[in-house]
């Protein structure tokens, strides 16, 4: 009964870390099986071949069986052929108690041992167990790291507040949009929008209630975007809009919805409305040039925008 439960404890685990189905029912009666088998054996006074028998079968389903249903989930997080150093010693440890199951039952009932018994099968069959396992560990240890890599790179390109993608994240964006025009692939748009009298909102209602509007704010740009378009919260009220594939006559629509978006969405807590409204810079971009050029573009219309009364759109002359 003890191999049985060792590998449902490992299954169980791996299926934990790694977020997969769990199969609690399957594991259940694996379990009633493998008392009913050892419990029945023991009362019958059934032969070490018995327990030999019932506990390699079990445990090579149990093997052969996680390393089935962890695959996907193995592949999604640490790649496909990493994936491989955790599913393939599985695998293996379950084809050796096959084998254990063969010799066994081809051996005679003289041949039979538990793993605990001092025997030349039996200390190779150990040696290949305990290098699977190591192969196994190591694995985890790889999904372990990678996960914290994988957390570390989205921790430091999101925004703690409002969850949107950070400055660092609209740069690298950027960079890859003007690299795409300068290969010819397609043009985009870059807004930069910026909250109108912020200032006023956090020394008269407070810091937390400004922490609330740009939240909000977040969500209003958000809702008129398209899947493609990215949003980023650019500096302390300030949002980069990246519009790829626009020309600039949608692209200045879709800046004249955000605005009116925000103006007729305001901020309600606690039974009151906080008016909210955005003045917006934008230009497109173009081939060749580099990505500083077009925000000092946008970031002068979004200053003529200022200028000129605030919550409105302009683009770069």
């Amino acid at each position: 009964m003890l191999i049985p439960g060792i590998f449902i404890l490992l299954r169980l685990g791996i299926q934990i870390f790694l977020r997969s189905p769990r199969y609690d029912e399957e594991a259940l009666l694996v379990i009633l099986l493998a008392l009913v088998c050892g419990l029945g054996g023991y009362m019958g006074g059934a032969p070490l071949f018995w327990s030999v028998t019932y506990s390699s079968t079990l445990g090579a389903y149990l093997l052969f069986r996680t390393a089935h249903t962890i695959r996907v989930p193995a592949r999604n997080e640490l790649g496909v052929h990493e994936s491989r150093l955790l599913t393939w010693p599985l695998r293996i440890i379950g084809a050796v108690f096959v084998g254990r199951l063969i010799f066994t039952l081809t051996g005679g009932v003289g041949d039979a041992a538990p793993l605990f018994v001092d025997t030349p099968l039996n200390v190779s069959l150990l040696v290949v167990l305990m290098t699977a396992g190591l192969l196994t560990h190591l694995s985890l240890g790889l999904a372990v790291a990678m996960r914290l890599v994988q957390r570390l790179h989205r921790l430091s390109r999101q925004d703690a507040l409002t969850a949107l993608p950070n400055r660092r994240a609209g740069d690298e964006h950027l960079a890859r949009l003007q690299k795409r025009l300068n290969q010819g692939v397609g043009g985009y748009a870059a807004l930069l929008v910026d909250v109108d009298h912020f200032k006023r909102i956090n020394d008269e209602l407070g810091h937390p209630i400004g922490d609330r509007a740009l939240v909000h704010l977040g969500s209003c740009l958000q809702h008129e975007l398209r899947s493609v378009d990215l949003l980023a919260r650019y500096g302390g009220e300030e949002f980069l809009v990246l519009l790829p594939d626009i020309d600039a006559s949608d692209a200045e629509q879709l800046a004249e919805r955000v605005r009116q978006r925000v103006e007729s969405s305001p901020l309600r807590l606690g039974g009151r409305q906080y008016p909210l409204t955005v003045s917006i810079g934008w230009d497109v971009a173009r081939a060749g040039e580099s990505t500083p050029a077009l925000l000092a573009r946008a970031d002068a219309a979004l200053y003529k925008a200022k200028a000129d009364g605030r919550n409105r759109v302009c683009r770069s002359v």
